[in-house]
């Protein structure tokens, strides 16, 4: 009789009994009549989110989390199943397996280099007699297995009648070997001896070969010299730190207790003879261990494990470098402190977890074997503040008479109190201009008054027309002026002002027809932007683009790439290129502007210095594409998403460029290269050639994929706009 959860067989047990019975001994006869059971809401802490990525699965038991952002999934059953967006349909591989008890298809690693060898790692239990469990090596074409790849690299012992304690658990270390966890098959003293590999932690070479440092090489003889540390039951699961290195095993126990052992190179962690908290000198004492039983800190069968060191993290600051586990039976994961040593509880109301991995965009992943779930846990990320591009576009310049230095910004209201300091950085702050330009649209047709507040000079212009002059040196003073305008027209807007010495104040206010006075709302107010476009009749995707620009409350206009110029840039609040314009008739035009610049022509990249001049090395564009990777959910330009998402309804070709270290790359490709999609230059960076006069972005759209976005989409180009402007 075995006193641990058999967990792969209970797809023949009640999931209520099994909470019932999780304190007390299994057998098969306790195991009669399982229904598979939906997922039900998984209990987290506040400030998380959970997402099904997938259900139906069949009986899985491990994943493996792809660079590019694919999961593979090992079903019981032999099949090996890709989730990427969406379970697919058609498996990787469908191996023939003896699925009987915990045996089947029970481990997936993908090899470091998988982006480049494409190697695929599984560990199954062969279906053909002497049943025995089996490592293979398999090279992926895809989403799909290359038949006739299969390359066995071990061949562990022979297995008895009993069907449980298989192990099966896969994972690179640190120093480029890949490790195997592999159970006693229900013969404990299988676990302390050196003439079979079962009860143990392996270690091999990518080929199957033995690493000669193995610390049992020179004792044990033949593939036995792969062991690496024993004295195991069932290492169901164990997991390294990705920054730290460091190996935690997870030891299934017997009748008491449940283990996370530190892994060590030729480590003997004591079972039979000890299970749990150990003083014996010949053994390793767990780290961490807990007693079976009913509740939230007990269980009967440790499962998943993960350190919380994702290269963009998402969870709060105190889980960084934590260790997530799960127990089977009673449904719940905690994460250990590594420090303290305390196991804080996370989450509860989890039909049988058998997998936990951490994301590279810092989502927990959940693998259940109730219901055949895939869950994504996220913190919950702050939802972007609304934006938009409504206001003035600010020229300052580093001088009196609009000339020196020039920066620009997008600001409104315009209520500026700048004392005696610099407006800006680079700007001086005894003596400098600033012009802003844009247009207003009013909601009521009528009079308006438009007032201005300055110290020192200011002059300001509303449809065509000069409503205040006042530009010698003086104190605060104020000057207005009136003009008539027509509620839903447009009417170009200038405001000039200088500074020469002592405090500065610039303020713009209005007093529309029958109200009071207050400032101009920046919601009135539309700052300037160039579109250029390949023709001067504009493609659906050019047509999207403008119209997404003008709900931002962008002023656009557009211009043929053939009758561009440079000067076309100035007091823009932002300059957006299409990949619709032939790189000859723009080349470097605005390479040199200090108006921010946006652009999804990947050949014009090195001419604006965001990249280098090699064309597929340093810049180029990718096929039939819908989809991308958030790579830096902190970001503003993510637009508050994270992970894979679908960017475009229609496939379509994407641009895509290497940027300089100095650059930030926020969207990737979902393919194995991983390229830059969205990258940007902050002003002042170092670019390839210049320092940047403004904000640059580096953007992925294709043509015409403008007009095929989806929420997400259009969510992404709206971010980049605005954070290029300014805002």
């Amino acid at each position: 009789m075995t006193t641990d959860l058999d967990r792969t067989s209970l797809r023949s047990s009640s999931p209520a009994s099994v909470r019932r019975i999780a304190a007390v001994f299994f057998c098969a006869a306790l195991l009669a009549g399982f229904t598979a059971s939906p997922l039900a809401a998984i209990t987290l802490p506040e400030g998380f989110t959970q997402t099904v990525a997938a259900s139906g699965l069949a009986a899985p038991t491990s994943m493996a989390l792809a660079p590019d952002g694919r999961i593979f999934i090992t079903e019981q059953g032999g099949d090996l199943r890709i989730w990427d967006g969406s379970l697919l349909a058609a498996p990787f591989l469908q191996l023939d397996v003896d699925d009987r008890g915990e045996r089947g298809l029970l481990g997936v690693a993908l090899d470091p280099q998988f982006a480049a060898n494409h190697f695929v790692y599984v560990y199954y239990t062969v279906a053909s007699a002497p049943n025995h469990n089996r490592l293979s090596r398999f090279t992926a074409n895809g989403n799909a297995a290359v038949p006739g790849s299969e390359m066995v690299l071990l061949d562990l012992d022979d297995l008895s009648t009993a069907t449980n304690h298989n192990g099966g658990a896969l994972h690179f270390g640190p120093d480029g070997r890949l490790y195997i966890g592999v159970g006693e098959n229900a013969n404990s003293s299988n676990s302390q001896t050196l003439s079979n590999l079962l009860g143990k932690i392996l270690r091999i070479n990518t080929d199957g070969s033995i690493p000669q440092d193995n610390p049992f090489f020179g004792q044990a003889q033949g593939k036995n010299r792969a062991i690496w540390a024993l004295g195991l039951r069932n290492p169901y699961t164990f997991a390294f730190g990705r920054s730290s290195g460091r190996m935690l095993i997870n030891d299934v126990g017997q009748n008491t207790w449940e283990e996370i052992d530190d892994g060590t190179a030729g480590a003997n962690y004591g079972w039979p003879t000890t299970e749990g908290p150990t003083d014996n000198p010949l053994f390793v004492s767990p780290r961490f261990s807990y007693e079976h039983g009913a509740g939230g800190t007990r269980g009967c069968a440790i499962t998943g494990g993960t350190f919380y060191d994702p290269p963009t993290e998402q969870f709060p600051a105190d889980y960084r470098g934590d260790y997530f586990f799960a127990d089977f039976c009673n449904g719940w994961i905690r994460r250990l402190d590594l420090a303290s040593g305390n196991a804080i509880p996370f989450a509860s109301d989890i039909d049988f977890a058998v997998d936990l991995k951490t994301g590279d965009d810092g989502s927990l992943w959940l693998l259940t074997y109730g219901g055949g779930t895939l869950v994504r846990i996220r913190h919950a990320i702050e939802p972007p503040t609304p934006r938009n591009a409504h206001g003035l576009a600010g020229n300052y310049f580093d001088g009196p008479a609009f000339s020196g230095t020039a920066v620009e910004r997008l600001d409104g209201p315009i209520d500026f109190a700048f004392g005696t300091g610099a407006p800006l950085p680079g700007i001086h702050p005894e003596s400098y201009s600033i012009r802003w330009v844009g247009q207003i649209q009013v909601a009521t047709s009528g009079t308006y008054r438009f007032i201005t507040t300055s110290d020192d000079g200011v002059r300001l212009w509303v449809a065509g027309l000069q409503l205040v002059d006042n530009w010698g040196s003086h104190g605060v003073e104020e000057d207005s002026g009136t003009v008539a305008l027509q509620a839903g027209r447009r009417y170009a807007v200038r405001l000039d002002y200088r500074q020469d010495a002592g405090d500065a104040l610039i303020r713009l206010c209005w007093q529309p027809p029958g109200g009071a006075v207050d400032l101009v709302p920046a919601d009135v107010l539309f700052s300037p932007a160039l579109l250029v476009t390949g023709s001067s009749v504009l493609g659906p995707g050019d047509q999207a683009v403008k119209a997404h620009l003008e709900s931002l409350g962008f002023a656009v206009t557009t211009r043929a790439a053939v009758a561009s110029f440079a000067r076309d840039a100035r007091g823009k609040a932002l300059v957006a290129i299409s990949s619709t314009v032939s790189p000859s008739n723009v080349n470097a035009k605005f390479r040199a502007s200090i108006a921010p610049v946006i652009t999804w022509e990947s050949d014009l990249f090195d001419d604006l210095g965001l990249t280098g001049a090699r064309p597929g090395t340093d810049f180029g564009r990718i096929g039939g594409q819908t989809r991308a990777f958030v790579s830096d959910p902190s970001s503003p330009l993510a637009a508050g998403l994270s992970g894979n998402v679908t960017i475009a309804s229609v496939p379509s070709p994407f641009s895509w460029g290497r940027p300089k270290s100095s650059a930030k790359i926020v969207l990737q490709s979902v393919g194995a290269a991983r390229r830059p999609l969205v990258f940007t230059y902050e002003r002042g960076g170092s670019l390839f050639g210049l320092t940047a006069p403004s904000r640059r972005v580096g953007y992925f759209l294709g043509d015409a994929t403008a007009a095929s976005w989806t929420a997400d989409g259009a969510a992404l180009f709206e971010a980049a706009a605005l954070w290029a402007a300014g805002r």
